[in-house]
């Protein structure tokens, strides 16, 4: 009885009360630990950073009580369409970070593209649709970068589909230089 009582702290500790999901400080272990594994068998592993859109808006507008449950709809929505590996971590007040070993560029983009289209069933009595948008790095094999250079690529990535405008994904498919060869999709999840 002990140790399910311990591993259930454990587990408590690590996770963001709010959401259920992982917390941030989390992050960097796993994602060190599942980029060496990418390195080590020659696979793809994607990070991507999701940004909850105008959610300081919505929380100004309709209270914090809404923005709070849109925050834990966003979460749920995630894990919803999330493969059995995949793990989300609460990075921030709107921001979600999702590690998705062995995922390619387009396996990402599915992913995120299955999140949005949930997110826009999102019902509340304020009739207001709300979006998410999103960045995404994938690396494969040796080209593998740092925990560190996969989580500020794929952020810069979420803050250039920001200036866009709401809905955005965006790719940057060269992590060692964001403004490489990149993929942009509009809110129906389109290459631009």
């Amino acid at each position: 009885m002990n140790l399910i009582r311990h591993i259930a702290l454990a587990e408590k500790a690590v996770t963001d009360e709010l959401t259920g999901a992982y917390d941030k400080e989390l992050l960097a272990l796993d994602l060190e630990r599942e980029a060496e594994r990418a390195r080590r068998f020659n696979q793809y592993i994607s990070l991507v950073f999701i940004d909850i859109d105008d959610l300081k808006k919505i929380n100004d507008s309709f209270g914090h009580e809404e923005g709070t449950k849109l925050i834990q709809f966003v979460s749920d929505s995630i894990k919803q369409n999330l493969r059995k590996f995949d793990t989300v971590y609460r990075y921030g007040g709107d921001e979600f970070v999702m590690l998705l070993p062995g995922a390619d560029p387009d396996n990402a983009a599915v992913i995120v593209n299955r999140i949005r289209n949930r997110i826009s069933t999102y019902e509340n009595e304020f009739n207001y649709s709300p979006s998410i948008s999103a960045g995404i790095c994938s690396q494969k094999g040796k080209k593998v970068i740092s925990a560190r250079e996969l989580i500020n690529n794929s952020d810069s990535a979420l803050y250039q589909a920001k200036p866009e405008g709401k809905g955005r994904l965006y790719h940057s498919r060269n992590a060692a230089n964001t403004s490489g060869a990149k993929q942009q999709t509009n809110e129906g999840g389109e290459e631009k």
